[in-house]
């Protein structure tokens, strides 16, 4: 289960030991944080950049450190985390570099996706989420992106939110031709776990509105935190992101879908900035 000891979170809040990296991250719409078992990621660009340890020790890959002044593998003190913020560009440039030759656009979608839902408090989006490339290793599944949904009609306190999973595909990624057996992986995984993913998702929740990494307004964030998550798998939305998505292709079919039991919990969101007149709507 992803969660964090009480003292290490201490230190992520204001006035704690690592604030600071919360609040870069939260200023740098290129950046992601997101909350594991007993550790934290910062991803740019879909690579982590910074894997921090409760106990402070943290990873960076190898190809990522070049040329920067990371001494130690440790982030004991205010001196420490200010050293690792300022090489944060240079690490930036050897992500740019190393993958350069493997453009990550779906993954880079994902973190978009996270910060227009999350922190853009302007869109007032209606689901918020919590975590990104969760992993079920019971079902050998990974969800690219979960989270709950809080629907605009009738809003209000103490409401109960169906979880949801958002399966993204960016262009013409081959894999959309099999996106029913994907996403029937994905029922069942939900399903096997429904309780202990709805209780993990409360609890991130709460945490991402401790931290900051959920932007409303505070009336808005008070009743996020009464919200509770639904544990009914029959509640639970299953959503395609299809990205850049071109309209004239056939290589998602649509009916593969509508055949799957749970068809009426499945959803399709095209999105993206590549334009095709059969997306455009006439006045």
């Amino acid at each position: 289960m992803r969660v964090l000891d009480g003292n290490f979170v201490l230190e992520l809040k204001k006035g704690g030991l690592f604030h600071s990296i919360v609040d870069y991250v939260i200023n740098d719409t290129t950046l992601d944080f997101e909350i594991r078992d007993g550790y934290i990621n910062i991803y740019f660009k879909g690579n982590s950049i910074l894997k921090l340890n409760e106990n402070g020790t943290f990873e960076i890959h190898k190809k990522f450190q070049k040329g920067t002044s990371l001494s130690k593998l440790t982030l004991s003190s205010a001196t420490d985390v200010n050293n690792y913020l300022d090489n944060i560009p240079l690490i930036k440039n050897n992500v740019i570099s190393v993958k350069s030759k493997r453009p990550t656009l779906e993954i880079e979608y994902e973190q978009l996706l996270i910060r227009s839902n999350n922190l853009n408090k302007n869109v007032n989006s209606e689901i918020f989420l919590t975590d990104r490339q969760y992993a079920d290793n019971i079902n050998n599944s990974r969800f690219d992106l979960s989270g709950f949904f809080w629907s605009r009609k009738n809003r209000k306190r103490n409401q109960t939110a169906p979880l949801t999973f958002i399966e993204v595909k960016y262009s013409l990624n081959p894999d959309i031709s099999d996106i029913d057996q994907q996403i029937d992986k994905y029922y069942d995984a939900a399903k096997s776990n429904i309780s202990g993913i709805a209780s993990e998702t409360g609890y991130l929740k709460n945490l991402k509105i401790e931290l900051g990494l959920i932007n409303q307004s505070k009336e808005r964030l008070d009743a996020l935190k009464t919200l509770k998550i639904s544990d009914k798998i029959e509640d639970a939305k299953f959503i395609v992101a299809l990205i850049d998505y071109n309209p004239n292709s056939s290589l998602f079919d649509k009916s593969k879908l509508k055949a799957l039991s749970f068809n009426s919990q499945i959803e399709i969101f095209n999105c993206g900035l590549a334009i095709w007149n059969d997306y455009l709507i006439k006045l």
